[in-house]
């Protein structure tokens, strides 16, 4: 019973996938990626093709005007000939954009962020200012040098140098592999 089930599934997936594979050109219109495209480049300044490939009936009589004499052409109808053809003129190309102010509000977003950040760390987190405090005797139950409370595992006073004892003259263990750098603290 379940061999029938797993066949039953495995069939209609097999032909539910081949339907798919079938439909898929007649659904999706592929691009002719061969031919030349428009793009606006101020290095590249006459594209291989126009900017407008389907003319309108008012842009094919422009087209035709433009075959006569250029000065019975008036500026409007220039301006919209040069538009047929290109997209933006070199001014508008060269023209500044607003980017800068997404770089910069976006650097300044993630600098606030990190400070923001720190900030927190330094008052919260595991090594604040706080917790580089020596413990009181009277808070957490310390007796001479010796603390029982949650801040024996914690603390330790700062590191000041490795002691001579163990890298004497000799070198690192005099001999001994069972002795490991000591380290000397300050109270």
């Amino acid at each position: 019973m379940l061999v029938t089930r797993v066949f039953s599934l495995i069939g209609k997936r097999a032909i539910s996938t081949s339907v798919c594979a079938r439909a898929h050109g007649s659904v999706v219109k592929s691009d002719d990626f061969a031919l030349p495209s428009y793009v606006d480049r101020r290095d590249y300044p006459l594209p291989d093709v126009a900017h407008v490939r389907q003319l309108s009936a008012s842009q094919k009589a422009l087209k035709e005007k433009e075959k006569a004499s250029w000065s019975s052409l008036t500026r409007d109808e220039k301006v919209e000939l040069y538009r047929i053809r290109f997209n933006e003129s070199f001014a508008e190309m060269n023209r500044g954009t607003n980017e800068w102010k997404t770089v910069v509000g976006t650097a300044l977003f993630f600098i606030g962020f990190t400070a923001l950040v720190l900030i927190w760390e330094k008052h919260y987190g595991e090594y604040s200012v706080e917790s580089r405090a020596a413990p009181t005797h009277s808070a957490q139950g310390c007796a001479g040098r010796t603390c029982t409370g949650p801040w024996s595992q914690r603390w330790a006073p700062p590191l000041q140098g490795l002691s001579q004892g163990t890298f004497g003259a000799q070198g690192y263990g005099a001999g001994d592999s069972s002795v490991s750098p000591s380290l000397s603290w300050s109270a």
